[in-house]
């Protein structure tokens, strides 16, 4: 079937369908720190959750499963996870990039074909269009240990988001995990 994320925000949700699930619903307390999970009405699951926390809800039609969403743990995978580049096409060293997209240029050559690179002097995103994706594929992507606040801000801004989670997530994971402050995200415009 599927696997289902929650992404919580500060705001009460009252029995909201997780994902696209009819079965599985939720509700969430941020003041309370509380989130319940339901699955045809009984309850599954029920536990301690604060604003920016995230969930996996695994629906395979039984009761489902709920585990906490695990996110990369080094600041430039982290990057790479958050602006949705799959795990596959992620690099570390510029090398390995470059090897990785000329392979995907050679591979993915169909009638008319493009791509579209944002670099940095640590950094290197790379989507393409794909009709079958709609419209945008991850193609592949560069991020060195080394990158500066001023490179994420600037790398940020000229990939234009693409967030694989809500802003209030994304935000929270760059200031919490990455290092930036109130004044650096500030500065990142799908974050205004």
């Amino acid at each position: 079937m599927a696997n289902q994320r929650i992404f919580l925000g500060r705001s009460t949700v009252e029995m909201e369908s997780v994902g696209n699930s009819m079965s599985t619903k939720y509700c969430y307390w941020p003041e309370a720190r509380l989130l319940k999970i339901f699955w045809k009405g009984r309850e599954i699951f029920s536990g301690n959750a604060r604003p920016g926390d995230a969930f996996v809800v695994g629906c395979y039609g039984s009761t489902p499963e709920v585990r906490s969403l695990g996110i990369p743990e080094k600041k430039e995978i982290l990057l790479m996870w958050l602006l949705s580049f799959p795990k596959k096409n992620r690099n570390t060293n510029l090398k390995s990039y470059e090897k990785m997209l000329e392979e995907q240029r050679r591979k993915l050559n169909w009638s008319g074909y493009e791509d579209w690179t944002v670099s940095g002097e640590n950094y290197r995103l790379t989507i393409c269009n794909r009709p079958d994706y709609t419209g945008v594929y991850h193609l592949a992507a560069y991020v060195d240990r080394k990158i500066t606040k001023k490179e994420i801000i600037k790398m940020l801004n000229d990939f234009g988001g693409g967030f694989c989670c809500p802003v209030d997530f994304a935000r929270r994971i760059l200031k919490f995990k990455i290092g930036l402050t109130d004044k650096d995200l500030a500065q990142i415009e799908e974050l205004a």
